[in-house]
């Protein structure tokens, strides 16, 4: 079996030989009352307080206390997602636009995102244990190189001319789990008898 130093054996990946395979990535990281990082905790406490502060606009009387019997009571509750993640903008600021807990085999945070998702899994008014909300982060896009175990080799987009060209490139690694998932993904067709690679980044 091939393998390739630090790496391990090589499992089953695409043949960007011929072909070049370009995915994007998502996390789904969920934020409740046990997360444990700085800003985790203070993203969910303010937004926890946005929730609570939305919701009057729904129901003075507070008598609808979850999140679920909002948007029940009220469909345009929904627009609460909204509402609720312009608190949370500027704490994924400080994340310097790297995904977190996604790390290499030096432990290292380095997945670029460009795009987030979040959303308001539960609350209650009265009981800020029950607020739990999920932020999913979008990569920059990534040729996927290879497969090995639960990980996937990968290299940024801009390296497959050099890759195709037979030239040195850096690759690092992430780790697949239930959180994590291929958002996009496209083959990219090129022939060898070409003198140009296609642009990706047009």
């Amino acid at each position: 079996m091939r393998t390739q130093s630090g790496y391990g054996p090589l499992l089953t990946g695409p043949d960007l030989t011929s072909a070049g395979t370009v995915i994007q990535l998502a996390y789904r990281k969920v934020i409740d009352v046990h997360s444990t990082a700085i800003w985790e905790r203070d993203l969910f406490a303010d937004t926890y307080s946005e929730f609570c502060m939305q919701a009057q606009f729904y129901d003075q009387s507070g008598e609808l206390a979850t999140f679920d019997e909002l948007v029940k009571a009220f469909p345009r509750a929904e627009k609460l997602h909204g509402l609720v993640s312009t608190v949370a903008i500027g704490y994924l600021r400080k994340l310097g636009q790297t995904i977190p807990d996604l790390v290499n085999l030096a432990g290292k945070p380095w997945i670029p995102f460009e795009q987030f998702g979040f959303e308001i899994i539960g609350s209650h008014r009265q009981k800020r244990g029950e607020h739990r909300v999920a932020i999913t982060f979008y990569s920059k896009e990534m040729l996927w190189l290879a497969s090995y175990h639960d990980r996937l080799l990968v290299a940024p987009v801009d390296q497959l001319g050099l890759f195709l060209a037979g030239e040195k490139i850096q690759p690092d690694s992430v780790t697949m789990n239930a959180s994590v998932f291929i958002h996009t993904l496209q083959n990219i067709a090129y022939d060898r008898d070409e003198t140009t690679i296609p642009d990706l980044l047009s």
